[in-house]
């Protein structure tokens, strides 16, 4: 068996002679592969299992995000009944009173360009 060529007459032999042949061994193919052990089957009802669940993930990812929505939807109602409209004027961007021009930091005066410092 050089460079992967078989003499003429072992061609002819059935597979589990050539290796007696070549190794001196009979080949015997171990149990697992003629019947399925138990660990195989339980591995493969574990697998489609666990593609059933996977499915049925997505369906509860979409019933929690509908739970979600209406929750926001209920929290908005909410906060809307306690807000109180207000009106907005032209001209202001805030509802708060402009308080810059009062108290102790503000000068009482203005300075004439003529006075001296």
């Amino acid at each position: 068996m050089y460079n992967g060529h078989i003499t003429p007459h072992l061609e002819s032999l059935p597979e589990k002679y050539q290796y007696r042949l070549c190794f001196g061994l009979e080949a015997v193919a171990p149990a697992e592969v003629i019947e399925p052990t138990l660990r195989i089957i339980v591995q493969q009802a574990n697998i489609n299992l666990r593609k059933y669940e996977l499915d049925l993930l997505e369906g509860v990812r979409q019933k929690a995000f509908a739970k979600m929505v209406t929750y926001k939807c209920r929290i908005a109602v909410y906060f809307d009944r306690m807000v109180k409209p207000q009106e907005c004027f032209s001209g202001r961007t805030s509802t708060r009173q402009d308080r810059s021009q009062v108290g102790k930091t503000v000068q009482s005066y203005q300075r004439s360009e003529t006075e001296d410092i």
